[in-house]
């Protein structure tokens, strides 16, 4: 993997907010009264492993009370409890989402060979 200066000076300020990040999701703070989360909001979710990143909600459930969200310096999803989200507190907003959507195009794999296509990548 090929890593620029730009790259590192990224990868600096993530691993800078996501420290500042950790503790200050280490109190046992719920979100607002009333908060519910809505399609677009940016927030802070709780992933499968524990830990808390700043995400933003793809769709929301008032039924379930649940939202899929798209963890935005990573790049994963998940459907995440509203009991687990919380509204991104501000200063957290200034580094943009490091994760960025990508598409492979002209790409050629035999159906047979799927497999091994996805893995030489």
């Amino acid at each position: 993997m090929l890593v620029t200066d730009g790259d590192a000076v990224g990868i600096a300020s993530l691993e800078t907010l996501m420290r500042e990040f950790s503790i200050h999701h280490q109190s046992p703070a719920t979100a607002p009264s009333g908060f519910v989360p809505k399609g677009g909001d940016l927030v802070s979710a709780k992933f499968s492993d524990g830990a808390w990143y700043r995400a933003k909600i793809r769709r929301a459930s008032p039924v379930k009370k649940e939202a899929e969200v798209t963890f935005i310096d990573y790049g994963n999803q998940d459907t995440v409890a509203y009991s687990n989200i919380r509204p991104l507190d501000a200063k957290f907003r200034s580094l943009p989402g490091q994760a960025q959507d990508a598409r492979l195009r002209f790409v050629l794999c035999s159906m047979s060979g799927l497999a091994d296509c996805f893995s030489a990548l």
